[in-house]
C-alpha cells in the first residue's frame, strides 16, 4: 500500500480517506451529490446525462427552456396554460377567440 495517494490517511496499514476520494488507497476521486443523479462521475468530474447540464449536472434544460413557458419532460415542452407551441413560445388567445377572429400574440384581432 502506498501513502494513500495523499487523499488520506493511514492507520494501521489501512486507508482512511479525505472527503470526496475513495478506495483502498483513496485514488479515486469522487463528485459533490453524485451528480445529482443524472450524470456519471469520472475521477471528480460529472459527465451529465441527456438534458442536464451544470458541474453538477443539476440544470435541466430542454427546448430553448420552454421559452420560460413550461417545463422540460422525456424530450418535449410542456407548456403552462396560455402558451403553445414545441417550445412553449407562441401566447395563444381565449378559447381561440372563440371562432370570430385571429389570435395575434394572445390578443384576439376579431372579424
Amino acid at each position: 500500500m502506498n501513502d494513500c495517494s495523499g487523499h488520506g490517511t493511514c492507520i494501521d496499514g489501512q486507508c482512511h480517506c479525505d472527503n470526496l476520494y475513495e478506495g483502498n488507497d483513496c485514488n479515486t476521486k469522487l463528485c459533490l451529490n453524485n451528480c445529482n443523479d443524472h450524470g456519471k462521475c469520472k475521477n471528480g468530474t460529472c459527465f451529465c446525462d441527456t438534458f442536464f447540464t451544470g458541474e453538477l449536472c443539476d440544470i435541466r434544460y430542454g427546448l430553448n427552456q420552454c421559452s420560460g413557458n413550461g417545463i422540460f419532460i422525456k424530450d418535449l415542452c410542456v407548456c403552462e396554460p396560455g402558451w403553445d407551441g414545441e417550445d412553449c413560445s407562441i401566447k395563444v388567445c381565449p378559447k381561440d377567440c372563440n371562432g370570430h377572429g385571429k389570435c395575434d400574440r394572445g390578443n384576439c384581432v376579431c372579424d
